[in-house]
């Protein structure tokens, strides 16, 4: 048996696209896939892809070869432009032009037409999934995705409520609720192997639960400014300094702290480039930060940050239970139902595809 690299689609886990080895490495033409004689050899490449799409880290997954081409495994989700020219003529549509407008549908309204392909509840209205604003702008979707209102109605609805493709949350969710069930489990994986680099540098509980939150918007919520939405997002259920590390590790990641052994990372040179310099309001926050009390809780997130990221390591979020019961206010009513100011950012991650 030989092995490929696939990309499925997150509304109906159909392939949307195969590793083909390229500098693109994807494409949507089956007959492209690169194949693998044993699964070993394609773990590493596997990582590779993980690592460069970390949102799309759950879907990218080792699958026995691909032979055949159905309508469950093409025109499933995003696919790219650039590819638009290698789809075989297998839909109906002859038009070019027609076949483009079909996958800019795909790629921002979630049609359901296959609803017994889901794993949770049933799925028998067809749900309209939009695509948060915020995700769309500068591409073509931000504006032809609100066409889906002129086809709503006879069974086909926005989504509002319970997503049944995603893990139903308890009534009263918990941290640990969120780190298995909605956070990126990549993500969620590498605060925890920070976390217990930290407890076994033997720090004390405040920076180990700052290690275990540093990264938690980006887990669930979104990446720009992850450390001040992070904040945000724990500040009712924590101590000040915390959220105050969690906040300013953002700015002080960009700047080495030679007397605690800290080096600006090799891996941001891959990821943002070699020229590549921080904003004025980051240079801003780092020189404030580096004057506060709580400096060293933040910057001891940043070096147990850069080495946390080994993907062959599992921690259990349930390792540091006692941990999060002296450390994290859990609301009795369930986080996202305690009227904090920040609820609704969790409610936002149990129901992340409500239209309103």
């Amino acid at each position: 048996m030989r092995y490929c690299i696939t990309l499925r689609s997150r509304p109906d886990v159909r392939i949307t696209g195969w590793y083909d080895g390229s500098e693109k490495c994807w494409s949507t033409d089956r007959r492209r896939q690169n194949l693998f004689e044993k699964e070993r050899d394609a773990k590493p490449v596997c990582r590779e892809l993980r690592s460069r799409w970390p949102r799309n880290a759950p879907v990218i997954n080792i699958e026995a070869e691909q032979t055949e081409v159905t309508p469950s495994t093409i025109y499933s989700g995003p696919i790219e432009r650039r590819d638009i020219h290698q789809i075989p003529d297998r839909t109906g549509i002859q038009n070019r032009l027609e076949l483009e407008r079909e996958i800019e549908m795909f790629e921002t309204v979630c049609s359901e037409r296959h609803a017994d392909h889901h794993i949770h509840g049933d799925f028998n209205t067809r749900r309209i999934v939009l695509a948060p604003p915020i995700s769309t702008m500068g591409e073509d979707t931000h504006i032809t995705q609100w066409e889906a209102f002129a086809t709503l109605g006879n069974g086909r609805h926005l989504m509002m409520g319970d997503d049944p493709r995603l893990h139903k949350m308890p009534a009263a969710p918990t941290l640990a609720d969120f780190f298995r069930h909605r956070f990126v489990p990549m993500v969620a994986n590498h605060l925890l192997q920070s976390a217990r680099l930290a407890s076994r540098a033997g720090l004390d509980e405040k920076a180990v639960i700052a290690c275990l939150l540093h990264d938690i918007a980006m887990a669930g919520l979104v990446t720009a400014d992850h450390g001040y939405w992070g904040a945000q997002l724990i500040e009712p259920y924590v101590d000040g300094e915390v959220s105050w590390a969690v906040r300013h590790h953002q700015a002080l990641r960009y700047f080495p702290d030679e007397s605690v052994g800290y080096s600006y990372p090799d891996a941001y040179i891959r990821y943002f480039g070699e020229d590549y310099q921080p904003p004025d309001y980051i240079r801003q926050a780092y020189e404030q930060a580096r004057r506060h009390k709580w400096y060293m809780t933040s910057r001891l997130i940043t070096i147990n940050d850069v080495y946390a990221l080994d993907p062959e390591v599992v921690v259990d979020i349930d390792d540091f239970d006692d941990l999060i019961g002296r450390n994290f206010r859990q609301p009795k009513d369930g986080l996202g139902f305690d009227n904090s100011p920040v609820a609704h950012m969790w409610r936002s991650m149990i129901w992340p595809h409500n239209s309103l």
